[in-house]
């Protein structure tokens, strides 16, 4: 058998002992679960205060290794946005943003994402919070929130 084929098995959970890859999309389901709860899961560096999403191990800021997970609230405004009209990936079209969110990490966090409104309302500082989405191919993305 070639190691093509034995590759594809194993992906299919077919050869035993084999590691089985975990799909992308129960990535995806994790994070909407947080998003249901309104909140997302980041990481905190104790020593220099920067705020990272997705969570690391090590500060990018400040090189340490003082960092701690926090949960913060999945809401702020949207910074810059994109459509995007032809994807390989995900059926378009769709929209891209960058989300500041209202953390008071130093530097702020900013936060790429699908963003779900109409063209109308699409404008840069427009308040947006996250929330699980059936029509979002990730299972999430930003939508229209409340002024802090």
């Amino acid at each position: 058998m070639s190691d093509d084929s034995q590759q594809k098995k194993a992906l299919a959970g077919d050869i035993a002992g084999q590691v089985v890859i975990e799909p992308q999309t129960r990535k995806y389901e994790r994070i909407a679960d947080l998003f249901s709860e309104g909140k997302l899961d980041c990481s905190e560096c104790t020593a220099c205060g920067a705020g990272f999403y997705p969570p690391v191990d090590v500060c990018r800021t400040c090189n340490s290794s003082a960092v701690e997970p926090v949960r913060v609230e999945a809401k702020g405004n949207l910074y810059s946005y994109t459509t995007v009209a032809v994807s390989p990936t995900f059926e378009a079209p769709y929209t891209l943003g960058y989300v500041d969110l209202a953390v008071q990490f130093t530097g702020g966090l900013r936060v790429l994402g699908i963003v779900e409104l109409t063209p109308e309302a699409l404008a840069c500082d427009v308040p947006v919070r996250a929330a699980v989405s059936e029509s979002s191919p990730v299972g999430w993305s930003f939508v229209k929130g409340t002024k802090s």
